[in-house]
């Protein structure tokens, strides 16, 4: 059984999103048209605009979403900062 560090496992939905950002921002950005930065980063804005066409369920993925997967993210993070 993997350790959770305290917090509930993720609902099977938001895994799916969770894998599917990973994906994504890790190996293929551009399968969907997100275009990375020269340092390797995406805007908020440009995840989400790409994430909603591409995963079924996710129509109205919104930065609540994300900070709800950072928030109970199984893997702990040094710090955590709120999208603005």
């Amino acid at each position: 059984m993997a350790h959770t560090h305290g917090r509930k496992r993720l609902p099977p939905d938001y895994v799916r999103l969770s894998t599917f950002i990973s994906l994504v921002l890790r190996h293929e950005p551009h399968s969907v048209g997100l275009v990375l930065d020269g340092a390797g980063w995406a805007s908020v804005d440009d995840l989400l605009r790409v994430t909603r066409p591409h995963l079924k369920g996710w129509h109205h993925v919104d930065v609540g979403d994300l900070e709800f997967l950072i928030a109970n993210s199984e893997i702990p993070r040094p710090r955590r900062r709120r999208f603005s």
